[in-house]
């Protein structure tokens, strides 16, 4: 039973087993990037109108994306950043990216 007890925090704090697999660490890399940007933007608690349009071209730019692609990107962040516990996640998904 202690065990058990012990697997659940593991796992909870991305500690069991294998790769560490932790929550958020199955995000899309564009997710990742879009989500710690979103982030970034909100340190003073609002993304302001022109934090939006630089996010916007930087995703666009970077993963070849039209306006609809982008909007889709960004809200699809926002629920990630929305059920993430840390940007943890987010942060490894994009450095194995990087080391890939």
């Amino acid at each position: 039973m202690l065990q058990r007890l012990k697997d659940l925090l593991m796992s909870a704090t991305g500690e069991a087993g294998g790769s560490g697999g932790g929550p958020g660490e199955d995000w899309p890399t564009d997710v990742a990037v879009a989500a710690l940007l979103l982030e970034s933007a909100n340190a003073d608690d609002h993304v302001h109108t022109l934090e939006h349009a630089m996010i916007a071209q930087a995703l666009k730019k970077q993963f070849g994306l039209d306006a609809a692609g982008v909007e889709d990107l960004i809200a699809r962040a926002e629920q990630a950043r929305r059920e993430a516990i840390d940007l943890h996640g987010f942060t490894k998904v994009v450095l194995r990216e990087r080391d890939e």
